[in-house]
């Protein structure tokens, strides 16, 4: 899946409708650049959220 994001040529794209007509589009280039740094910065919250937990 991530060797399919890394590829340059991406047939996707993500569609946001707000309820005032507010659209964005974000072409899957950008989303592959972005996903990977989101994982991430998740992980290091969730495993810092345990860190407190305990």
């Amino acid at each position: 899946m991530r060797d399919l994001l890394a590829s340059k040529n991406i047939p996707f794209s993500l569609n946001f409708s707000g309820s005032k007509g507010f659209h964005i589009r974000i072409p899957g280039s950008i989303i592959a650049k972005i996903v990977p740094e989101a994982i991430k910065f998740i992980k290091d919250d969730i495993s810092n959220i345990k860190q407190i937990n305990i």
